[in-house]
Parts: structure tokens; sequence; C-alpha cells
């Protein structure tokens, strides 16, 4: 959420009880996003994490890439205080484009048309880690984020809450659902959040408008619409990155380069979004055997963004940074449907859940991109107001992909131990290219089949051991800087694991090692930031530990950590057998969050965690480490009747550090420190 409180409880039964529902405190029993099916995570053969509201609003997330940072397997915000978009990568590849999902469609981007997700608008957010190309088509073989939308309640809903950070920025949030009429067969819900103010980038504003209306109809107990809506406005100015790798991690003759430099321009720099989303989630059961399922989305963006990034030093003496002049004026239409018939029935001694679907995907984005010269800025005695002049185009076209893809899944189960899935899925698909530079028209297609099979045992004690297999097809869409199309990603990856939930106990425990190999990625080029280029290999071998407990009344624990064995296997580059450019090796976390439900201190709540990432390199040859951080974070609370008040903290000793680098000219500073005060009330 916008603020970090959790209110008294509120009984929403829309979806209760499900893999789509809300998550009753921090330990999640059902996910869909690893089988497209309501499937108790201990019978998932793939490693599966839930991060549900209580834990979302106890750590005062504004963003989803902020929620993500105590999950195992994933960096979060590896470009640090960039604010435009949600940044991740999971199991070392990157996952913002192509690993984003609402709702169990896609929101893959490309280009910088990106989405950008409102976490107050979230009941949950789940990483599924590893291939998923056998159920959802084309995405990052690393694994994807799944975010599911709130969704009407069955009981009045009344909520709101109101705060502000130590840089201004305040904001305003409510959230009102229930029935509309005495049946019950007509339910809504609004969410709306506003914030507006200052960030810890001199000379920058943040704004956000966001609302998300929704409306169920169930005429009976088999059958359910529910219509989900949302608009969101951003407008920003944030700019901040892109700064050299000697004045970030190493000290140049000046020392380093203030956190909080705003390297643009303050009159000409602005980042504006528009993205709205309308849908559909129709169900309807048969009979004890059928179900079938209909989702389906159109969503649109259109984007306008004047800036300037830094390309290294201007002078000998570096103490002007030099600054590239960039415009792009992106806009995206982009529809989604997914058809699911799903049975449930026994032959002999086997139980089945069986999943044919039909899916389809066509995105289109309207690419306008243009770069030119600006003037550099002083470092040490910064002054604004030089305005860059025209930028020259350098891409306008017209992209159109279209996927096409038909996959049947079987769950077996025998004795309530055995579980073998199987999963099979072909895709079309195909791209045209209509270049308005050069008039020239390019057209393609391709195809492949991808598949899973994955062996799963469950036993008295709670242990579930697993070993899956699984195949990728990734369709890249556009081109590069050059005009040129690139070639589809493919890959496998082998995968051993074992979970534990004991009985009695709300806990749950999973370990995994994995071996992925993907081929034809694309990374920023070195020598050209506004370039993608095609590596050949990378191979990604790790092991991923994660801990989700009460471990008593009020009290909750998440813990993970995650070592990498990362290697670009197949390049004609220097990075052959390096590790790739800006990619961690080691992540852990752990988080504690106490709540006293009775005595005089009955309200209290105080929570803290710990975030660990590793060291990375700044360049293709491994020369340039950048030294691993920890940051810490604390939450404090208070909570009486209908009222609740926090303050949260993340970066609590405001630790000055670098992110990452994707370049030895493009290096990213972490967050600094974050005080949030958070007043909420609910009727």
């Amino acid at each position: 959420a916008a603020g970090g409180l959790t209110l008294d409880p509120i009984v929403v039964t829309g979806a209760g009880g499900t893999a789509w529902g809300p998550v009753d405190g921090y330990v999640a029993g059902r996910s869909a996003t690893g089988s497209k099916t309501d499937t108790p995570l201990i019978e998932t053969p793939a490693s599966v994490s839930v991060i549900g509201r209580p834990q979302m609003e106890d750590q005062a997330v504004r963003t989803v890439d902020e929620a993500l940072r105590y999950s195992p397997g994933v960096r979060a915000q590896p470009f640090g205080t960039d604010s435009r978009f949600d940044w991740f990568y999971i199991r070392g590849f990157r996952a913002y484009q192509d690993g984003l999902f609402r709702d169990g469609l896609s929101l893959f981007s490309t280009a910088l048309a990106g989405w950008r997700a409102e976490p107050y608008g979230l009941e949950r957010i789940e990483q599924l880690r590893g291939p998923s190309s056998f159920l959802y088509g084309g995405g990052s073989p690393g694994g994807l984020v799944n975010l599911v939308s709130k969704r009407p309640p069955e009981e009045t809903l009344h909520s709101a809450e109101a705060g502000i950070d130590e840089h201004g920025r305040a904001f305003g949030a409510f959230d009102i659902g229930g029935p509309l009429d005495q049946d019950g067969q007509w339910l809504y819900r609004v969410t709306a959040l506003v914030h507006s103010g200052g960030t810890e980038t001199e000379k920058a504003e943040d704004f956000r408008g966001f609302i998300a209306p929704s409306l169920t109809w169930k005429p009976n107990e088999d059958t359910t619409l529910t219509i989900l809506a949302s608009y969101q406005h951003d407008d920003l100015n944030q700019a901040q990155g892109f700064l050299p790798y000697v004045g970030t991690v190493k000290r140049a003759g000046f020392g380093r380069i203030p956190r909080d430099l705003f390297t643009s321009e303050p009159g000409y720099d602005k980042f504006v979004r528009n993205q709205a989303m309308i849908g559909y989630q129709l169900e309807h059961r048969f009979d004890d055997t059928w179900t079938v399922r209909q989702n389906f989305r159109f969503a649109h963006l259109d984007l306008f963004h004047d800036g300037m990034f830094g390309v290294g030093y201007a002078d000998a003496a570096q103490t002007r940074l030099a600054r590239l002049n960039y415009q792009t004026r992106p806009e995206v239409n982009f529809v989604t449907v997914d058809n699911q018939a799903e049975a449930r029935f026994d032959t002999g001694p086997l139980q089945h859940t069986a999943l044919v679907g039909l899916d389809y995907k066509r995105y289109q984005i309207d690419d306008d991109q243009a770069s030119g010269p600006a003037a550099p800025l002083d470092i040490v005695h910064p002054h604004y107001g030089r305005i860059p002049g025209k930028a020259s185009r350098y891409i306008l076209n017209r992209q159109v992909m279209s996927q096409l893809g038909v996959y049947v899944q079987d769950q077996i189960s025998w004795d309530d131990r055995w579980f073998l899935t199987a999963t099979g899925r072909y895709d079309w698909v195909s791209s045209d290219i209509d270049n308005h530079l050069n008039d020239t028209s390019t057209s393609s297609s391709d195809g492949a089949f991808t598949g899973r099979i994955a062996l799963l045992y469950k036993s008295d004690l709670g242990l579930a051991p697993y070993v899956s297999y699984s195949t990728f097809f990734n369709p890249v869409v556009g081109t590069n800087f050059y005009g040129r199309p690139f070639d589809p990603e493919t890959g496998d990856q082998i995968e051993v694991g074992v979970k534990y939930q004991p009985e009695g106990m709300e806990s749950f425990f999973s370990a995994a090692v994995f071996d992925l190999r993907r081929e034809n990625t694309t990374t920023t080029d070195p020598n050209n930031i506004l370039n993608q280029v095609q590596t050949g290999e990378v191979r990604s071998r790790g092991v991923e530990l994660e801990a989700n407990a009460s471990l008593a009344e009020g009290l909750n624990l998440v813990a993970s950590y995650t070592r990498y064995d990362l290697e670009v296997t197949e390049s004609n580059d220097v990075d052959k057998g390096k590790v790739p450019i800006g990619v961690p090796q080691e992540l852990g976390s752990l988080w504690l969050d106490y709540k006293v439900r009775h005595g005089s201190f009955e309200g209290v709540g105080l929570g803290g965690g710990v975030r660990y990432v590793g060291a990375s390199y700044a360049d293709a040859a491994n020369t340039l480490k950048v030294p691993a951080s920890t940051v810490f974070d604390a939450a404090v609370s208070y909570g009486r009747d209908n009222w609740r008040v926090s303050l949260n903290a993340s970066n609590l000793f405001d630790r000055t550090y670098v992110a990452s680098c994707s370049s030895p000219t493009a290096c990213y500073y972490g967050d600094g420190r974050v005080v949030k005060l958070t007043l909420g009330y609910n009727w």
C-alpha cells in the first residue's frame, strides 16, 4: 500500500479460500500461477511465492518492486531510485518486460512503453520462478510476477488512509465495496489513490492518480462474471541514474557524485504515462467435473518522455557530466484472452485435474524515439537552464506481434501422495514491423512446442520433494537501434526442490536447486545505451531458500536466501565465461513483524528487516566490481478500534550505495532512507 498499516480485520469473502482470494496473514495456502488451476502450494511442483496484503501493508510498500525485495530469487530495484517502472530480475534474468502479468494475463512491454501497477489496488503478488512458456506462451525464462487485483467482497468494506513521507510526498486513498442487492448477486468495489510531492532527488516531483472500479455478477452458485477496470496517470521528472563508475562506486577527484543530484533539466525533463485497462473474468461450473473460464483484457498505454541521460564525463578532469538528450512518444494497445476448460475426474486409483486452453494476444506499439546532443552538467557546481534542441528520430515504426497458443495439462494424483504434472503447449507467433523512417516493412513468423514434466511426493510429515524439467520459447518483439529484428529466445531448465508444511502450524518452507539455460538473451549494448544486443547463451545455476511462518501469536517471519552461478557460455565478445553485467550472484533477506494482541500494550506493533544484495559487475570483462550492500528497514504502529497509525523507515541508517551498473558510464544509486507516516481508518 501507499502507507504501512494493518487495520482491524475486515472480512472479505468474495474469493476467500481460493487461489485468487485474500491471504490470511503472511502464509498463503493456494495459488494458480504455477498451474492455472486452484492448487495447494504444497502440491505444486514449482517454486511459487505469494505476498499478501498483510505483508505489503506492514512493510508500507509504495511500488511492486519494493514488495519483491524480500522474495527469493528476485533482484528487485536494480536501477535504484528510477521510479518510471517496476524493475526486477528473476534467477538472474531480466523479467520486468516479458515477465509481468496481471490476473494471469500478460502485461508485456518493449522499448520504454512499460506498465506500472499501483500496489494499493492489489490483493496479492505472486512469483513463479523458472520457465512458464508451457502455460503462458512467451515470457521471461527466469520467471514471472503475477499481480492479482482486488475483487468485489461479499461483505461491506470501507477503508481510507492518508500519509506523508520525509520528502513531502503526501497521499490519500480509499477502498470501498460490498453487495449492491439483498441477494448478493451484485457486488462492487472501488479502489482509488492520489499521491503527490517531492522525492529524494533534488528538483524532482512525483504525481499519481489511480482508480480501479470492479463489479461482480453471481446469478447462481455456478456462474461468476467479474469486470475489472483501472485508470492510472503518472506525471514525474525523477532524473537520476546513468552516472559514471568513477564518481559513484569509486571516488573521483572531487569525491562522489551526490545521491540527490538532478542530472537532467528541471524545465525540460518530463515523464507522463496514461494507462487504462478493462477486462472480465467469466467462470461457469457445469457439474462436478467440468468448469470453463474465459479471461479477457484490453489495455492501452500512451507515454510522453523528454529527458537527459548521463553518458560519462565530458572533460579529462572528470567534473562535468556528458549528457544525451532523449525523447520518446510510444502508444500501445494490447488485447489478451485466455479460454480454459477444466475437468476433475478419476480413472481407477488416479485423480485427474485436466486443463485444455486456447489463448491469444495481440500487442501493437507505435514507437517513436529520438536522441541528440545536450550540454554537459557541472557536477560540483550544477547550473541548469540549458534546454536542448530538437532531437533526431532514430525509431519511428509500428510493430504488431500476434501470438496464438494451445495448451493441455494433466495434474494426476495417486493416494494423495504422488503428484505427476504434465504440460504441453504449441505457439504460433507472427510479427509485422512498418518502418516509417525508411518506408519499409518486415514480417516474420515462428512456432515452437514447449513442455513441462514434474513429479512430487507428499509425505505424512508435511515434506514434499519434487523434480521438474521444462523448456521455453520467447519471441522478442521489436528491433534494435539499427532496425534489425531480434531472434526468439529458447532454452530449458531442470529443477529439484523440497517443500515443507508442518501440520498444525501456519508456516511454509521451501528449497530448490536449478540449472537454467537461455539462448539469444538481449542486454544493453555497452557501446550504445540506446541499443540492445543478443549475447548468445547464458547459464544460471543456483539454490533458493524461503521461509514464511507465524512463529507465535502476532509474530510473523519472512526469510529468503539465494545463491547463483551465472555465466555467459556462448558469445562473440569479451563476456564469454564471465558473469552478466549488473546481476548479483547472492541475495538474502529477513523480516520480522510482531503485534501485541493482549494486555496493556495491545495494539502496539513492531517490525524490522534486513536486505543483502551481493556484488555485481559494471563491465562485460568483469574488471569493475560493484560492492555488496546491506540495508535495514523498521516499522512501528499502534491501532485501537477502527484507527491505526504507523511509521515506517526503509534504509533506516540512510546508507549510500550503488544498486548496480549496466556499463562503466551507467551506474545507479540505491534508495536512501525514506520515513513514511500513515493514518488509516475503517468503518
